[in-house]
């Protein structure tokens, strides 16, 4: 398998679980990184916006993972990954 990669950063746990949810039921493997930091420290850098959940995907998949990212906004443009 592919070495997992970065999708985008969720602003919040729950925002993770619904894309991690969105790429699984497409077959694509997810990956979840800093869900599980609810310290002090994370808490306030999560209310200002600084720290995430990274949503991390197969590289080789990672085309796909944003088309169905970009398919389930309806928007036609991705945007992920773009900052």
């Amino acid at each position: 398998m592919a070495e997992p990669v970065e999708l985008m950063s969720a602003q919040s746990p729950a925002e993770a679980q619904i894309v991690a949810s969105l790429l699984e039921s497409a077959g694509i493997p997810v990956q979840l990184n800093g869900e599980a930091l609810w310290d002090e420290f994370a808490v306030s850098q999560r209310a200002l916006g600084l720290l995430g959940t990274k949503v991390m995907v197969p590289e080789d998949r990672l085309e796909e993972a944003r088309q169905v990212i970009a398919a389930a906004r309806g928007d036609g443009a991705d945007g992920v990954g773009d900052a």
